[in-house]
């Protein structure tokens, strides 16, 4: 598994259609991170551009995933291969008896 960058710019002037959308769109990516394949999600302050890591073995890969997505008919993407991606990992602390 190798991954990816996917950089998503979505409309200058969304539509109400849009916005009706995001919500079911939430949902698809909620999904896909329980499943381990959309391992970060951002969005700028400005709304316009959402970035996503994501696994996969290869871009046709992250492209049938992307077109999963409900509002793939509004985004422009491209995608990269990342060499690495380093962020902190997080884990339940340790238990201790005493």
């Amino acid at each position: 598994m190798n991954e990816f960058m996917v950089t998503i710019n979505l409309p200058d002037d969304p539509t109400p259609e849009f916005f009706s959308i995001v919500p079911s769109h939430r949902a698809r990516v909620n999904e896909l991170m329980q499943q381990g394949v959309v391992t970060g999600y951002s969005l700028s302050a400005d709304r316009r551009i959402l970035w996503m890591t994501m696994m996969a073995t290869d871009q046709e890969e992250i492209v049938k995933t992307l077109v999963t997505l409900p509002l793939y008919h509004c985004m422009r993407y491209t995608v990269q291969e990342l060499m690495f991606h380093n962020s902190p990992v997080f884990s339940t602390p340790r238990f201790s008896v005493n």
